[in-house]
């Protein structure tokens, strides 16, 4: 009986430690396949942001003249700006 309960042991550790090794690189190559995804992400994040700054100054430098209009041009061209304006909006 002794012999049995060993050759169990022995043939449920092997199995065990099997299992066990066939779950971690089914977890790794998951990982791998995780990392991949993310760094996509990271790329299309980052490249939206690009965007967004570009965006940003743009708006930027389109309200910053046209405070200057409001500021230093005489009511004539004001009047032109402002119909210029509301026919793009």
């Amino acid at each position: 009986m002794k012999r049995y309960i060993n050759g169990f042991l022995r043939l449920g550790t092997a199995a065990a430690l099997l299992f066990v090794i066939y779950n971690q690189n089914k977890q790794i190559k998951q990982l791998e396949t995780d990392n991949k995804s993310i760094q996509i992400i990271k790329n299309e994040r980052d490249s939206l942001k690009q965007e967004i700054f570009v965006k940003d100054i743009e708006i930027g430098s389109y309200t910053h003249i046209l405070d200057l209009i409001d500021t230093e041009l005489d009511p004539d061209c004001k009047a032109k700006v402002e119909k210029l304006k509301n026919q793009v909006e």
